[in-house]
């Protein structure tokens, strides 16, 4: 007989109140999920370093605690041998990370079977990492168990690989071959997902190699999601405003929105703007190439900002360019769709599960040249009849409930009912 509140234990490696990615995701599903069930979450960071919880701590010592008493969080410190698979991943290479990972994971899965010796969990959920390479080991404890959402078992497209060079183009290759070896062949992995209840997958991509890899007991979940109340910001402007945001690396590709700005035609590119945030190891030869494609007095070079200063620059801007050939779910398409500002993207990985419904423009993957005309293309189109945009951001409006983190909770506790009565 089920309890009017499940008790449910989950294991997030990384969390935190004041970092996106992977830390956010796990920090917003959380603090969502506590309405509804009793939570005991072992963490291993709340920062980039394994091991290291200042955030947390700082968060935990506060008289600002919103999660009340539904959730009890657990840090589990690496051990010896998983610190000293981690300073390889630093030191020698990042292949040792996954090997850390997993070690951090049965210290986690320790903690979690002595606490449910104790008093026993009704559900155990994997929430983090986000990588479909380590599902954690929650089957330890013989209750019903779910992992994700996961992602990440994307190759990159044959024809994308004529957008990176060097070491990029070499880690893509392996990327691509490792890939192919763990969902075909690799046994650890679908035996550890046979012994789920439930899989959420962060894409319709990852959802249909898992279930094709590893089990049926499967569905899409974004791991991202729109939250609080849309925002809408009416400008008055002729002048086209376009935001770009991220690590400026050769996976980011600003350098595909740089060719297609300098192929607009000479009035049109007259009436665009172009702010780039962020910085990064490409960044110099980003402002180099702008400068010999004589489009850099169209540019603006924000470098690094605070999230409070992307904000203020999202609110400013008409459209956000996505260039990224390997992002999964990026977190600033849905911080774009919070403002009513719409999104052009390759067509592929969470992009196309979250742009497909008119909230934004999806180029087709191609060879670069076509690519980059494609994209010089539609912001002409959009320059030429602002229209397009206001329909876009309709489509924002109407789509914006769908893509809510009520929505995604609700069908994660859902799966908790579910698998609980099996």
């Amino acid at each position: 007989m089920l309890r009017d509140r499940q008790r449910v234990i989950i294991i997030a490696y990384a969390i935190s109140p004041n970092y996106g990615s992977e830390f956010g995701v796990a920090w917003n599903y959380v603090n969502i999920l506590r309405t509804h069930v009793d939570i005991t979450l072992i963490y291993g960071c709340s920062e980039d370093k394994m091991g290291s919880n200042i955030s947390m701590n700082d968060y935990l010592s506060s008289q600002t605690n919103k999660t009340g008493d539904k959730v009890e969080f657990i840090y589990c410190k690496p051990n010896r041998f998983a610190s000293f698979l981690n300073w390889c991943n630093l030191n020698i290479s990042n292949l040792f990370f996954i090997f850390a990972l997993r070690e951090w994971q049965r210290s986690a899965v320790r903690i979690a079977k002595k606490l449910h010796s104790i008093t026993p969990y009704d559900i155990g959920h994997q929430l983090n990492p986000i990588g479909y390479r380590s599902p954690g080991y929650l089957f330890d404890l013989n209750i019903p168990w779910v992992i994700g959402p996961v992602g990440g078992t994307g190759s990159l497209d044959k024809d994308l690989f004529e957008f990176v060079n060097g070491k990029d183009y070499l880690r893509h290759i392996l990327r691509n071959i490792s890939n192919l070896y763990y969902l075909r062949h690799c046994k650890f992995l679908r035996k550890i997902y046979g012994l789920s209840s439930h899989v959420f997958c962060a894409t319709n991509n990852d959802y249909k190699n898992i279930s094709k890899s590893f089990t049926g007991n499967c569905s899409y979940l974004r791991e991202n999601n729109l939250q609080g109340e849309i925002k809408s910001f009416n400008r008055k402007s002729t002048i086209i405003n376009m935001v770009w945001i991220g690590r400026v690396d050769g996976s980011k590709c600003l350098s595909t929105l740089l060719h297609a700005i300098s192929r607009l035609e000479l009035l049109l590119r007259n009436n665009v703007f172009l702010h780039v945030v962020g910085n990064g190891p490409a960044l110099p030869n980003e402002i180099s190439l702008a400068e010999s494609l004589g489009i850099n007095q169209h540019i603006k070079w924000h470098g690094r900002l605070s999230r409070d200063g992307v904000i203020e620059v999202i609110k400013q801007s008409d459209i956000h360019i996505l260039t990224s050939i390997m992002d999964s779910n990026p977190t600033v398409i849905f911080e774009a769709m919070e403002y009513s500002v719409p999104t052009i993207a390759l067509n592929q990985f969470g992009a196309s599960d979250i742009l497909k419904n008119g909230c934004g423009v999806l180029i087709d993957i191609g060879p670069k040249q076509k690519v980059i005309d494609a994209f010089a293309d539609k912001i002409s189109k959009i320059i030429k009849d602002q229209s397009l945009l206001l329909e876009m951001k309709e489509s924002i409006k109407k789509n914006y409930v769908s893509l809510t983190i009520e929505q995604s909770a609700a069908q994660i506790l859902n799966v908790y009912k579910h698998v609980s009565c099996r």
